[in-house]
């Protein structure tokens, strides 16, 4: 006996329609690339809704060609911020096309998997579960990418971004997905029972952030003080490029600078955080006449005693010829012990033949220094994948490379802070690691300088919101360029400093707050990204058991 057709509804009949298929392309294209931007909380609602899914119901033939292309000019418009040529030249353009069509690739692959003709609710738990498997080994195995264009989309809400507590920002993008696929299963068959699926899809994430949020405030614990400082410096006035040379400030300037920079001694400060590599040369190579420090100190206001001035000793000192040089390393301890403040600041760290990328804890009192190495570096900026491109990368005033830390580290002094350096803040299993080590405070040194003029310092800032509501504790955040910032534990941004001015110069500044270091244990602590990969493996796993079960059944029955 045949079974009977399904009869489609006059509105998925008119949705599947060649021009409704045409409409629905562009409709969702537009939805998920303007709800992509800051600001947009109603585009990123529909996007995280719907947008996708009317992407999906236009898929008919060509599948991977549209999905592939539609993801595309999505990604290169959101990621325009990678074509940035003012300083790593046109072999950027190289970067920025691979990375994207990494990305398309992968999504291209999910529209080829969808077959709206046989598609279940079952398929959209398959492909939401294929989907974070490509995102993580887009992250730790294609390209290194951190940016999430579906996850990050739930973070235009407070309370629907919370959802990263239980399962991270892959979990975010799993929901996204489902959600979608829910809107997909409703048009497909309308009525009542799907409908009810769909609006509960939409509705759970604020449900759970508002328990999440009121559940777990913090509250009590000392009071905990932080200024942030942010330098505001063009790259060519802080590097000497060689067809700039006339920009270059030096490193007295430099330090001069900064000075000028650092918070009012009106208060009490329990830490004081600097951008990415603040200063030049090694942290303890000793380059600076101590006279010298001595002028800038005095023009900058500082008041300090002699009880605050470092011991002239080695390794932060050296004498010659009757002149005493000191490091970078000894200004730091001195600020430190002026403001009684722990003092975390870039800096760079040679260890024989290697160079490292470093974040240094300097603590008032205190001799040691405590030091965290970058362990995720930057191809082509800061390591080479090649060899033969050490010339190219030397028009650009990069001269040399870095080595790559091992480990995560915490940095032990008022509180246990866990250090990242720029781009290490998008990948969220490093971040954890610091967590599980006891860190209640995560810092992040940054320079975003070398994308001028672009949506990075606010793409990066979304990272710093996420790993605060994976990891449930402040993060504190110092960029040289913006976006500066004090998060909470739920990823509000209570205090920033932006990029640029009206007139398009850098912002430069301080910003100070009082903040809870009072950390709570989230449920992707406990788990990281376990959780959703145990999910998706086990709906990729029961849709293909099940499909070949089908299909056996089908062999049996034919044979009869």
């Amino acid at each position: 006996m045949n079974q009977k057709s399904r009869q489609p509804s006059t509105i998925e009949s008119h949705l599947r329609s060649r021009p409704g298929r045409y409409t629905l392309w562009i409709l969702g294209l537009c939805i998920v690339l303007f709800g992509q931007f800051e600001g947009q909380q109603t585009l990123s609602l529909l996007s995280s809704s719907l947008g996708w899914g009317c992407f999906f119901l236009s898929l008919k033939g060509r599948r991977f060609q549209s999905g592939f292309g539609w993801a595309l000019i999505i990604c290169l418009i959101q990621n325009q911020w990678l074509a940035s040529p003012h300083y790593h030249g046109m072999g950027i353009y190289f970067g920025f096309f691979f990375v994207n069509v990494i990305i398309a690739a992968g999504f291209g692959l999910i529209a080829h998997m969808f077959h709206y003709e046989r598609f279940t609710l079952h398929q959209g738990l398959m492909l939401s579960g294929f989907w974070i498997f490509f995102e993580y080994g887009r992250l730790f195995i294609f390209n290194g990418f951190p940016f999430n264009m579906v996850g990050e989309l739930l973070l235009s809400h407070h309370y629907t971004a919370q959802g990263a507590a239980l399962l991270g920002v892959f979990g975010l993008s799993f929901w996204v997905f489902f959600t979608n696929f829910c809107f997909v299963h409703f048009i497909k068959k309308m009525n009542a029972k799907r409908a009810a699926l769909w609006m509960m899809a939409i509705i759970l994430p604020w449900v759970y952030g508002y328990y999440w949020t009121h559940a777990n405030h913090a509250t009590g614990g000392d009071d905990f003080r932080v200024a942030v400082v942010q330098t505001g410096w063009l790259a060519e006035e802080k590097h000497e490029f060689p067809n700039q040379a006339d920009r270059y400030m030096g490193p007295l300037k430099i330090w001069e600078h900064l000075l000028s920079l650092m918070p009012t001694q009106d208060k009490a400060y329990d830490l004081i955080l600097l951008p990415e590599a603040t200063v030049a040369f090694d942290l303890n190579f000793a380059a600076y006449p101590i006279e010298e420090i001595f002028l800038m100190i005095d023009r900058s206001g500082i008041v300090y005693s002699k009880e605050s001035i470092p011991d002239l000793t080695e390794p932060h000192v050296e004498i010659e010829e009757g002149q005493i040089y000191v490091s970078n390393a000894f200004i730091a301890r001195w600020l430190s012990n002026i403001y009684q403040s722990d003092l975390i600041f870039g800096v760079l760290e040679d260890e024989g033949a290697k160079t490292y990328n470093a974040a240094a804890l300097v603590s008032p009192g205190k001799k040691g220094i405590q030091v965290y190495r970058k362990r995720h570096l930057v191809p082509m900026a800061e390591y080479l994948p090649f060899g033969f491109l050490q010339s190219y990368i030397a028009k650009f005033g990069i001269e040399a490379t870095f080595a790559a830390g091992e480990g995560a580290k915490v940095l032990r002094g008022k509180q246990v802070y866990s250090p990242s350096i720029c781009i290490e803040e998008g990948y969220n299993k490093l971040i954890r690691e610091g967590r599980l080590q006891g860190a209640n405070i995560l810092v992040n040194c940054t320079n975003d300088i070398w994308f001028p003029k672009t949506t990075l310092p606010r793409d990066h800032l979304k990272q710093g919101r996420l790993r605060a509501i994976e990891n449930g504790c402040s993060v504190v955040r110092s960029c040289n360029s913006g976006v500066s910032s004090i998060i909470d534990p739920f990823g509000k941004v209570h205090k920033e400093l932006s990029d640029y001015h009206a007139d398009e110069s850098l912002v430069s500044g301080t910003i100070e707050m009082v903040i809870s270091p009072i950390a709570f244990n989230t449920p992707f602590l406990v788990l990281g990204n376990n959780g959703i990969f145990l999910l998706s493996i086990v709906f990729v796993l029961t849709y293909f058991y099940k499909g070949g079960m089908l299909r056996r059944t089908g062999t049996e029955k034919a044979k009869m």
